[in-house]
């Protein structure tokens, strides 16, 4: 990830959602500075997010979300889980595709 985002912005990322809890999607991605991204640039995080490549980031991918950015971060709790999920599937099919992840940026980004 740091080949696209800055370790600085990561680490800040990180840093306010260290508690389990206080994880919420819209700051991170802020933050992170994910949402200036290009289209890109976001096919490639959401690459490194999909652990399977099944082109879909599902339950196990996004509990492990913040794992992806730093390999001893913690996982997302169960809620912060289906609150990920619920703002970035919109159709309900239980993953995230390409598609609706670069959906969720751009509305993050407009927040």
């Amino acid at each position: 990830m740091n080949s696209i985002l800055s370790e600085e912005n990561i680490n800040a990322a990180l840093a306010e959602c260290k508690e389990p809890g206080s994880f919420d999607v819209e700051k991170f991605f802020n933050t992170s500075g994910i949402t200036k991204l290009k289209s890109s640039e976001l096919l490639r995080i959401f690459e490194k997010l999909d652990e399977n490549s099944d082109k879909g980031l599902d339950k196990d991918d996004v509990e492990k979300f913040l794992q992806r950015f730093q390999l001893d971060a913690r996982l997302l709790t169960k809620q912060e889980t289906c609150s990920f999920l619920s703002k970035g599937d919109p159709d309900k099919d239980g993953k995230i595709g390409v598609q609706e992840f670069q959906d969720l940026v751009s509305k993050c980004a407009s927040k």
